[in-house]
């Protein structure tokens, strides 16, 4: 298979860093956007870990952050207030085919691995949370022709999400028992943070220069952390260019450089007791979003025949542009991604990729892999300033009797495929 590679090799000295913050959450444990206990009190244990023997200097605290601007900007009320309850009859999105534009950059031989978080720096270098079926996870960055891995501590196996601002500066967040970590990556090591649990466990959610967790909401300033609170705990955050969203429990805000601008989420007009899950948020430019989720109720009526009620399971888009919000619905999908030219890509089905172009047209392509194999996309990651976007998981020969362990195929081999632009 072309680019097939084995285990990345180990680099003797690595450089000064540390980074942005991104999370998405599409599969487990990594990429399903999960709501879990905020931080209302921060204390942190820090940890100088590493290569080599020299002191690197100390990194700007993530859990002593200085304070958010926080201008009182004026709340957009949701226009529609309502959207149409979804029809009887599933109105699915039915994109046209079109040449594949993607191509297999880099596959791992091992089987049981996979790719479960990803970012990618205007330098082109990408950081990625590398996993296998024993749960343990493991930082990597690529420099364009390889991966080197960029070990945690010992004590430190699961990561939620990566970030990264250079080669030389990243910081991944995970969780450790019950309690969360920060881990910054600096002068070839990392320095670790503890954040402890508040009721329940850790999540957090990462983009560009931002990290959230519960209410919370840090920025990397390019110096500094600033934090601010939001009214609303979080379950998806995304940047592009200088806007960011953050969703979460029928509620949205957006950073305007400012401060946090409130912004109206139309009710669903489904039923009041519904479950709804926020799964994702793309920003495609300045006041432009998707908002992704699902929403499951009990349907009112005859039951099964176990006396089981009947569940409703209805996924869903929301478009936000010029001050108004669009509801589709039907339109599933646990990860979303920019596409740098007002469009998007989205992860919808087992080896196809879907795009909206900035004109509403949609399409599908195929990823480069065998005819019937499975492929598990698990993150999306567009190159800042520009059209190249990278896709990241895994994929192997379909075998219903392999099962996923700990998020990651049993069959599977990780995997990442890239887009130059092409369409």
């Amino acid at each position: 298979m072309p680019g097939t590679a084995g285990p990345p090799e180990k680099e003797t000295a690595m450089p000064a860093a540390r980074q942005a913050a991104v999370e998405q959450i599409g599969i487990a444990p990594l990429a399903v956007r999960r709501v879990a206990a905020g931080l209302a009190v921060l204390a942190s244990l820090s940890t100088a870990c590493g290569s080599g023997t020299h002191t690197a200097p100390a990194p700007t605290s993530f859990t002593s952050p200085g304070p958010l601007p926080a201008g009182r900007l004026t709340p957009v009320f949701a226009d529609p207030e309502t959207c149409p309850g979804p029809p009887r009859e599933r109105s699915e999105i039915r994109p046209a085919a079109v040449p594949s534009g993607w191509e297999t950059l880099w596959a791992e031989g091992a089987q049981g691995t996979a790719l479960l978080d990803a970012t990618v720096t205007a330098d082109g270098t990408i950081w990625a949370a590398h996993a296998d079926t024993t749960g343990r996870h493991v930082p990597w960055r690529w420099n364009g022709s390889r991966w080197t891995p960029a070990e945690l501590p010992a004590n430190l196996s699961e990561i939620q999400t990566v970030a990264a601002e250079s080669k030389d500066r990243a910081w991944v967040f995970g969780k450790r028992g019950n309690d969360g970590y920060a881990a910054s990556y600096e002068a070839g090591r990392w320095r670790v943070e503890s954040i402890p649990g508040q009721g329940g466990w850790p999540s957090f959610s990462s983009s560009g220069p931002w990290v959230a967790e519960h209410e919370l909401t840090r920025r990397w300033n390019g110096g500094a952390w600033q934090a601010g609170r939001l009214g609303f705990p979080v379950q998806a955050l995304a940047s592009f260019g200088t806007e960011t969203w953050a969703v979460g429990a029928s509620a949205a805000a957006r950073w305007d450089g400012g401060g946090w601008q409130r912004i109206g989420m139309p009710s669903l007009g489904v039923p009041g007791d519904a479950d709804v899950l926020w799964d994702d948020v793309a920003v495609l430019g300045n006041r432009h979003a998707w908002v992704f989720g699902r929403a499951s109720w009990e349907e009112a009526g005859p039951t099964r025949d176990d006396n089981e009620p009947w569940i409703v399971d209805r996924s869903f888009g929301l478009r936000f542009a010029e001050g108004t919000w669009q509801c589709v619905w039907d339109l599933a999908t646990w990860e979303a991604e920019p596409d740098g030219e007002d469009g998007m890509w989205l992860a919808a089905a087992d080896d196809e990729l879907w795009h909206l172009s900035g004109d509403g047209r949609w399409t599908r392509q195929r990823l480069p892999v065998p005819r019937g194999w499975s492929v598990s996309v698990h993150e999306l990651a567009l190159r800042p300033g520009t059209t190249e976007v990278y896709a990241v998981g895994s994929a192997g020969p379909k075998d219903p009797s392999a099962r996923a362990l700990n998020g990651v195929q049993v069959k599977g081999s990780a995997m990442m495929w890239r887009l130059s632009g092409a369409r």
